[in-house]
């Protein structure tokens, strides 16, 4: 019996020893899960500019789609009256000329609104994808300041629990400093001059 209790006693011993460390390593694994998360939210976010890009592109181009069948109507409706009249034997002077001009400016109008809601909404969705390629820059950053301070406050604690270290302030404190055991009898002392 005495052999099975010194066993869990060495044993004890050993997992009070490691846990610091087994601490450190749970830590540090966290922030890298925290690092890992942030720069899969900062790839996501470029994948989502790339999409606005894309529907920057498609937007210009039913934009440009719109406007051609603007003009192609156009061209059918001039045609139409032209043809119209030409069987009545009137001539494109005076009023029918005033129609089909008429008709011209419409569609000119038409075309040029359909082309700037294109160029409105292709602008739009640059901008969009503009914001989320920097919202993703500052997010991967945030990820690499996080795990920077993460590890050093996992260091720090570290330090403050390894054997022969005294810890001196409030704990979180600018003032906290962690010195071995030599350090702050030195430190008690104070200057010998």
């Amino acid at each position: 019996m005495t052999g099975v209790v010194e066993v869990l006693a060495v044993a004890g011993s050993a997992m009070a020893a490691a846990s610091p460390y087994v601490a450190a390593a749970a830590a540090v694994a966290g922030a890298g899960l925290t690092y890992a998360q942030s720069e899969r939210q900062a790839q996501a976010m470029k994948d989502q500019a790339k999409q606005q890009d894309f529907a920057a592109q498609q937007a210009a181009l039913a934009g440009r789609s719109q406007a051609n069948g603007i003009n192609a109507a156009l061209r059918a409706t001039l045609a139409s009256q032209r043809a119209r009249y030409a069987a009545a034997g009137v001539t494109l002077e005076g009023t029918p000329d005033t129609v089909a001009a008429a008709s011209a400016a419409e569609a000119e109008r038409q075309t040029a609104l359909a082309r700037g809601n294109a160029t409105i909404a292709a602008e739009q969705r640059r901008i969009q994808g503009t914001s989320l390629l920097d919202e993703a820059g500052r997010t991967s950053a945030a990820g690499t300041v996080n795990l920077g301070l993460s590890l050093f406050g996992t260091m720090d604690r570290s330090l403050a629990r390894t054997p022969g270290t005294v810890t001196t302030g409030n704990s979180g404190s600018n003032a906290s400093r962690t010195r071995t055991a030599a350090q702050q009898a030195d430190y008690a002392l104070g200057p010998l001059y």
